[in-house]
């Protein structure tokens, strides 16, 4: 839906309709009859968002006032028992008066978007569950649908308003249409404001009303100021929701084209009112839907803006990550309201899942953690939050929207007991046991909820100006705790007991959860603290912090030169000294050495000059030689042998002289 102002929420008129069931606890075979008029009925489960009942077997039969009629059944939420074929738990619809009739069973979990339209002009509906296993149940409305579209659009239509509700619809409602409309109607009345209720709608939503168009102006024409555009579908319109006029006219204009997509259009109620509801802004709500960090503004404290997956309803892209902070009027706080959700489901939700955060980061503490069919409303403490979607590389689902308005601040909810309030400033101020100096008593439970005055741009500092609480390990007796936020749920911040005074700063929040509590032993004075904001600079650090960085690394620097010069001065100066004589060593020894390998090269030359001149050596220079390679002891020849080596060396003598 792209441009709704929503005046006021028609919660009020579900109430006055609710059904009073006889289906209970006790009676679980109840059986009853009603009869549906133009006006919705509501109609939930017995045990409604906790659980029904097992071995229930009730049954409601509905008849249209006007047997031309048909009956809308808009099941709003269900949430059973799964189950092949719906044979556990369900809620049956039947398109007629008995069991007989053709059925359409639920026993899946929906957040919205099933829309039922009879044939003719009974309903059955049943409600169906077994032994075991229970689940929330049902909530849906049901009312009459006709054709309430008079002459408007084949021309302009003046319709008077009375003190009696009337009906307008698209044409040809409740049935499909694909077809081309520009239809106009003038609501007029005799002197006072006018009520129309946008009851019910089903054309084809987007980012952008881009084919079915319901514009309500308050005025005579479309000149006047645009009160509403709406163009929701059934899957994304949640419920009733009214507009006033300023005077006593409003104009309605319904524009369609075709798109190849049947839908069902939209039903009006209107009449006229004395309450006059003064319109806040002319500013449309804007719905965003875009992936990545997106910073959004709410400007005032009427015009909610609408938060949904990319695509939606159609189902998600997968490995998305998609940031939106949205920033409300300085003072406000936000409620983020959940109006459909359905996301894969996982367990801790690991896969896809909504993170929703108390400030402008996940730095700050997460106020939901949301997967599966039941998203969280929340509202933060400031007027700054994050929502952060992503979805992993698998399954993926119809997504969420969300609805974020700005709200005036006041005690978040979530506060229990009833803490001393401290509102801190950039002035030092106090505050201290109850009893402090004199010992605090037995079984106490004191709380102090210290709020920042000015913004995210400061931090609250917490200094222990005195402390004398009775020690333990882990603090396990007397003790004071911090929390991140205003309540317990909050993260801790720190817990501190004993002898100590230690200074900390909350710089994720706008609130600090002070806690002190004692056992029925051990009985000291108790503490003294003071607290006072900071401003936070860019870096994260204070302008104190930083300054003392830098005088710590000055001091650093002093001492590390002064270590280096004493270190070189008692151990590398010795060491190089008695390094420098070992080198003028070293140096004669390597000069030695070259000067004996230059006299053994002489020598091994020399040596080879000899061999090459040395005589043909004796016989018995020869047979006296060792013989390494079969022993070391010589083998001396035989007298044979010698002697005829002997003539061997005359022959070849004598040969070589001829």
């Amino acid at each position: 839906m792209a441009g709704k102002i929503c005046l006021v929420i028609a919660c009020v008129f579900m109430l006055l309709n609710k059904v009073n069931s006889q289906c209970s606890a006790t009676s679980r075979r109840a059986t009853e009859t009603d009869t549906v008029n133009a006006e919705p009925t509501y109609l939930t489960s017995p045990g409604w968002k906790t659980a029904y009942y097992s071995n229930t077997d009730c049954r409601w039969t509905l008849s249209a006032s006007d047997a031309t009629h048909k009956i809308i059944v808009d099941v709003m939420e269900s949430y059973f028992e799964g189950s092949p074929g719906c044979s556990y738990d369900y809620l049956g619809i039947y398109d007629g008066n008995s069991l007989s009739s053709t059925a359409t069973k639920l026993c899946n979990n929906l957040r919205t978007g099933q829309l039922f339209v009879s044939s003719g002009a009974n309903v059955m509906l049943r409600l169906k569950s077994d032994f075991s296993v229970n689940y929330p149940g049902f909530s849906l409305r049901y009312f009459i649908g006709t054709d309430y579209a008079g002459t408007g659009c084949a021309a302009m239509q003046t319709l008077t308003a009375t003190s009696t509700v009337q009906y307008l619809s698209s044409p040809n409602f409740p049935d499909e249409y694909d077809t081309v409309n520009d239809c106009e109607w003038t609501i007029t009345s005799s002197s006072k404001s006018l009520r129309i209720e946008v009851i019910f709608s089903d054309m084809l939503d987007g980012e952008v009303c881009y084919s079915d168009q319901l514009f309500i102006y308050d005025g005579t024409d479309s000149s006047s100021t645009k009160l509403a555009e709406i163009c929701d579908s059934s899957a994304t319109f949640i419920d009733s929701e009214a507009y006033y006029s300023t005077g006593n006219n409003a104009f309605i204009n319904f524009k369609s084209l075709q798109s190849g997509r049947n839908r069902r259009g939209f039903l009006i109620a209107y009449n006229e009112t004395d309450t006059v509801v003064a319109v806040a802004s002319t500013t449309p709500s804007t719905t965003f839907s875009t992936c990545g960090s997106t910073s959004l503004t709410i400007t005032n404290l009427s015009t909610p803006l609408y938060i949904t997956t990319p695509d939606y309803p159609i189902f998600y892209s997968s490995n998305l990550n998609c940031e939106w902070q949205v920033t409300g009027p300085q003072g406000s706080v936000l409620q983020i309201k959940v109006l459909d959700f359905f996301l894969e489901n996982s367990e801790e939700c690991f896969g896809d899942n909504v993170k929703i955060y108390d400030g402008p980061n996940a730095e700050y503490s997460r106020l939901a953690l949301s997967c599966g069919e039941i998203g969280t409303d929340v509202n933060s403490t400031g007027n700054i939050a994050m929502l952060a979607f992503k979805s992993d590389g698998s399954t993926s689902a119809r997504g969420f929207k969300y609805q974020v308005e700005a709200i005036g601040s006041g005690t978040p909810d979530c506060v229990n007991g009833n803490p001393t309030d401290l509102n801190a400033t950039l002035e030092r101020q106090y505050f201290n046991s109850a009893t402090y100096p004199s010992n605090y008593g037995s079984g106490i439970t004191e709380q102090w909820l210290i709020y920042n005055t000015l913004s995210y741009d400061y931090e609250i500092v917490i200094e222990t100006v005195d402390s004398r609480i009775e020690d333990s390990v882990n603090c396990e007796f007397d003790k004071v705790q911090l929390y991140e936020g205003p309540c317990t749920t909050y993260s801790t911040l720190a817990t501190f007991c004993g002898v100590v005074t230690p200074t900390y700063t909350q710089s994720n929040g706008l609130y600090v959860l002070v806690v002190f509590t004692t056992d029925d032993s051990a009985f000291y004075r108790g503490f003294n603290i003071s607290y006072y904001l900071q401003e936070v600079t860019t870096s994260g650090l204070t302008t104190k912090q930083i300054v003392g960085m830098i005088i710590g690394i000055v001091i650093g620097l002093i001492v590390f030169g002064v270590l280096m010069f004493l270190l070189f001065k008692k151990v590398i100066i010795p060491k190089l000294k008695s390094g420098g004589h070992g080198s003028k060593l070293s140096l004669r020894s390597r000069r030695s050495s070259s000067s004996s390998s230059s006299s053994s090269s002489s020598d091994e030359e020399s040596g080879k000059r000899k061999r090459r001149l040395k005589p043909i050596p004796k016989a018995s220079n020869v047979l006296l030689r060792p013989s390494s390679k079969y022993s070391m002891k010589p083998k001396l020849p035989s007298i044979s042998q010698t002697k005829s080596t002997t003539l061997k060396l005359a022959a070849t003598y004598s040969s070589q002289s001829r």
